[in-house]
């Protein structure tokens, strides 16, 4: 039907749906610009308040908008005559590849660069930073890209924190390769996951074969049965220290001293000490019961001897010092286990019963008691002792005070945690060590150390620190300096007389060297003081020499009586002719 054909009201009435449709449509276009409006503000409102630096560059590289965040990271807007493609810093680091795929439609991430926009622009601070950067394109109606957003994040943070956390990791592997004793780190299940130069030596094995083995593979299954491996209690959050019989690739076995925690990230830690030396002086002891109160009254620890019933009957002095007595008398008398803490009565009365069966114990740590109710770590060797006819008449306790070694184990194990998270912290392990520890530079000059150096040395840290020890009048401390500082290892024994304080004291040193991209800028050096041990060698000669003096003694007074007897038979035999 034409337009002829329709009535008036007809085309009044199609004329006003029209009308209709157009108003609705215009309402729609107005509602759909007033949206695409607040959807542009919103992405105005997301870059400039984004809290990462965004820039949007033209297809030429050239800043169409930046961001607040950028102004901040940088220090300006660019320059109009700034393209980020032709940024000379980019170039040199061989980057333009990835500007290439950028081009071509695809999303890049470039590599941290360390960078300075000073470089670019000289009014601004000549401040570089480490920047994280990633960009992708903007595609036109015909998916072609015509704009491009770049992204960059500030990590000079991060990257200090790395950079503090593998020194700190450096240096905390250093003091455990230059650790006196064996170290041991395994996972959940004790297979070692990492193992330090002296437990190569110690057990034999290189570092290849021990990181495929478990812990129990060092015991013996006879050594595991009598002390299985306490898993259970480190899980407790126990420090477990125990001595066992390791047994060395070929076939030899040795008596350490172990002691293990669990550590926070779920690993098992165990420093191992060779007391095999210390075992052979207790059995010496035993062995020689002739002389036996002599070398109780020289020993440097504190000895006491019970009853069966643990009735004390004799103490060294070393034990009314230790135990806090005036006298011998105030003890003798009373039972030993007074003495013990409560927290490990129950243990050292288990533990002696065990021994009176005929079982080894072996060495164990308690917490003492004072005469004034003060408390102190002690580590107590007893044995039973026999009279002729091999009957058990009393025991024996040797007695340590090692509250300074459980509290260096301590000091040394949270210091290790921490020393993992700051070098200021490792600093503090510096300070605090038991070993008197320095630094020296590459010319042997002495940069740092410890209290425990100065007190070994009789001196002060304004003389010591900027000493030059290549300079030293003791030729072999020299020597192992200069073996340091060639990439060696040096060692020094002997007595050594201090130039900044008249003071004598035999040491063993350990001096390493320390390298920074294979380049040795200094080293460590490792002192102890080993007078105690020096004392017991000279105690141990001169008993040596008298008991030589007693055999040889013993010898002649054995010929004059067999040349007696000789004399005597002669005579009878001379009578018995007469006769």
């Amino acid at each position: 039907m034409d337009m002829k054909d329709k009535s008036k009201e007809q085309l009044l009435e199609e004329l006003d749906k029209l009308k209709k449709e157009y108003d609705s449509l215009k309402q729609l276009h107005q509602k759909t610009i007033e949206e695409q409006n607040l959807s542009i503000k919103q992405i105005r409102d997301i870059i400039e308040y984004n809290p990462i630096s965004l820039q949007i560059v033209d297809k030429d590289g050239y800043s169409l908008l930046v961001n607040e965040s950028f102004k901040l990271l940088f220090g300006a807007v660019p320059q109009k005559n700034y393209s980020v493609f032709e940024d000379l810093q980019i170039k040199e680091l061989k980057y333009d590849y990835l500007f290439e795929k950028l081009r071509g439609g695809e999303s890049v991430r470039f590599p941290d660069l360390y960078y300075n926009a000073h470089e670019v622009d000289i009014s601004v601070p000549d401040t570089p930073v480490w920047i994280r950067m990633i960009a992708f394109p903007l595609f036109d109606a015909d998916g072609v890209p015509e704009r491009f957003v770049l992204m960059h994040q500030n990590i000079s943070e991060r990257k200090k924190t790395e950079k503090a956390l593998r020194e700190s990791e450096e240096n905390y592997r250093l003091l455990l390769e230059l650790a006196p004793d064996a170290f041991f780190q395994g996972d959940a299940v004790g297979n070692f996951i990492m193992a330090n130069k002296r437990a190569m030596t110690f057990t034999g094995y290189s570092e290849e074969e021990l990181l495929t083995m478990n812990m129990r593979q060092l015991f013996s299954s006879s050594e595991l049965n009598k002390k299985p491996l306490r898993f259970d209690l480190l899980d407790k959050g126990e420090i477990i220290t125990a001595e066992r019989e390791i047994l060395r690739k070929e076939g030899s076995t040795v008596i350490v001293e172990m002691t293990s925690r669990k550590m926070p990230n779920g690993t098992y830690q165990s420093f191992m000490r060779d007391i095999s030396e210390r075992k052979v002086f207790e059995k010496t002891l035993i062995e020689n019961e002739r002389k036996l109160k002599t070398i109780i009254e020289t020993s440097p620890d504190g000895i006491a001897i019970s009853a069966l019933d643990g009735t004390v009957q004799f103490v060294t002095n070393q034990i009314v010092s230790l135990w806090g007595y005036s006298s011998s008398e105030e003890i003798i008398g009373r039972n030993v286990l007074e003495f013990v803490d409560e927290v490990h009565r129950d243990k050292a009365s288990y533990l002696i019963s065990e021994m009176l069966k005929g079982n080894l114990t072996g060495a164990a740590e308690y917490v003492m008691l004072r005469k004034d109710c003060s408390k102190f770590y002690c580590e107590s060797n007893a044995n039973v002792l026999h009279d002729s006819n091999n009957n058990p008449v009393g025991i024996i306790f040797v007695n340590r005070d090692i509250t300074l070694r459980k509290q260096t184990e301590f000091e040394l194990i949270r210091a290790k945690e921490l020393a993992e998270e700051s070098e200021a912290k490792y600093r503090l392990v510096f300070e605090n060590a038991p070993l008197g520890l320095i630094h020296f530079d590459s010319k042997g000059r002495i940069i740092s150390c410890n209290e425990e150096f100065v007190r070994i040395i009789g001196s002060s840290k304004q003389a010591l620190e900027g000493l030059d020890m290549l300079k030293l009048p003791d030729k072999k401390i020299v020597e192992a300096v200069e073996i340091s500082l060639t990439g060696g290892l040096g060692h020094y024994e002997d007595y050594y007389h201090s130039i900044t304080a008249n003071k004598t004291t035999p040491v063993q040193v350990l001096f390493a060297p320390i390298f920074t991209n294979e380049k040795i800028i200094g080293g460590v050096g490792i002192i102890q003081d080993i007078t105690e041990r020096k004392k017991s060698e000279e105690v141990l000669k001169e008993q040596n020499e008298e008991y030589l003096a007693l055999n040889e003694e013993l010898l002649q007074t054995n010929e004059e009586l067999y040349k007696a007897k000789r004399l005597v038979e002669d005579s009878e035999a001379f009578l018995m002719n007469i006769l």
